[in-house]
């Protein structure tokens, strides 16, 4: 991993991973101490930069990240998935020794922060693409999110919000549709110098092929540094 010195608020990076597991044997079909895990990416280069700014008592940030890899290999599986009530079988695509070949990493994101007087803001949107897909199916993977922060005194509270879809298509024609909605309320108190109570509450929906699910979670604790 290599990161630019900042010059003028802007700062570049570039990573590069060979391999998931060191001393793997990429003739190796049987998963073992020494093989590349299954089913994970190699070869990922990762690239992204950055851009923060100050006008004014207002501070501004970008940034912009990606990575791009190798196909994954799932050992000794067949090229079936999902084969529930809701979902039908992925066309059957084998590599060579009869592994699961799905699509590699290639994705990228982009976001800002706007900050002032106790105020935050900030967004982000992400497209996957077919990051994870069967080999020889397509898919669309995209998503987003915002966030509203207001810190005053030792007070500070936090709205989130997220969305994200995917679509899959096996030989021409759509087989399943997901979509998550979710959101978060956090609220936080600094009780004393390192010690700040917070509590969030925690929803999602989440619809695939028309099927619905929601869960709502209510978390509290005590965060302690010292």
């Amino acid at each position: 991993t290599y990161y630019t010195p900042v010059i003028g608020g802007f700062q570049l990076g570039a990573s590069y991973t060979p391999t998931a597991a060191i001393g793997a044997n990429f003739f190796d079909v049987t998963p073992g101490p020494m093989s590349l895990k299954d089913g994970e990416w190699k070869d990922v280069i990762g690239y992204g930069a950055q851009w923060n700014g100050e006008f004014g008592g207002t501070s501004v940030a970008a940034f912009f990240s990606g990575a791009q890899s190798d196909e994954a290999i799932a050992k000794g599986k067949a090229a079936t998935v999902g084969l529930s009530d809701d979902m039908p079988p992925v066309p059957e695509v084998k590599a060579a020794t009869g592994d699961t070949v799905t699509e590699g990493l290639g994705y990228f994101e982009v976001g800002g922060v706007v900050r002032h007087a106790g105020f935050q803001f900030g967004g982000s949107y992400w497209d996957a693409g077919k990051m994870g897909a069967v080999k020889g199916t397509d898919q669309d993977y995209t998503g987003w999110a915002l966030d509203a922060a207001y810190a005053f005194g030792p007070y500070g509270v936090e709205l989130q919000y997220a969305h994200a879809e995917r679509d899959r298509a096996g030989a021409g024609v759509k087989y399943r549709t997901s979509e998550f909605n979710g959101w978060a309320l956090q609220l936080g108190y600094s009780v004393a110098p390192g010690l700040k109570w917070y509590g969030e509450v925690v929803g999602g929906a989440w619809t695939v092929n028309g099927k619905e699910d929601t869960s709502t979670v209510g978390l509290t604790g005590l965060y302690l540094s010292f």
